[in-house]
């Protein structure tokens, strides 16, 4: 059993690249340029907004860093690796049958390839831990928060 996953042509690894920069390119734009700068104005007067539900933008701010971002990363990883995964369980093997890699990579079979499966899922559930941790030290963190609001010119953004 000392096969090896076909492999993709040289042209068929230009083609994933390029397709896969035209998404990633523009992302990677949008996150820095916009989405990083809206975050470091929203810290900046987070403490001086009160949303619908009488939550104050420091609760969005820290429960979004604490809970929100693991499972948004849970949700980005099962949804692009849980079919691939699924098929290496069924398979019984890494990479599944008539899967392309880029590099030269040994088949492999059993316990090797599920092992992988068991990493995914770990993964994925330390992700969910992870932000159930925040969802208490988010409370933590709030009880000890001052809820005087000292220097806000604006109070309500609904």
């Amino acid at each position: 059993m000392n096969d090896f996953a076909p492999e993709f042509t040289f042209k068929e690894k230009i083609r994933h690249v390029l397709l896969h920069s035209l998404w990633a390119i523009p992302l990677f734009f949008l996150v820095k340029f916009y989405i990083f700068p809206a975050f470091d104005d929203f810290t900046k007067i987070a403490h001086c907004l009160e949303f619908m539900g009488g939550y104050s933008g420091s609760h969005i701010l820290i429960y979004g860093t604490l809970v929100g971002s693991p499972i948004i990363f849970m949700f980005i990883i099962v949804i692009s690796h849980g079919a691939f995964m699924k098929n290496v369980y069924h398979s019984g093997q890494f990479p599944p049958p008539g899967v392309k890699v880029f590099r030269k990579t040994k088949i492999s079979y059993g316990f090797k390839a599920r092992f992988k499966v068991y990493a995914y899922l770990f993964c994925i559930f330390f992700l969910f831990a992870l932000s159930l941790f925040g969802v208490y030290s988010g409370s933590l963190i709030m009880s000890d928060a001052p809820v005087t609001i000292e220097g806000c010119t604006a109070t309500k953004n609904s």
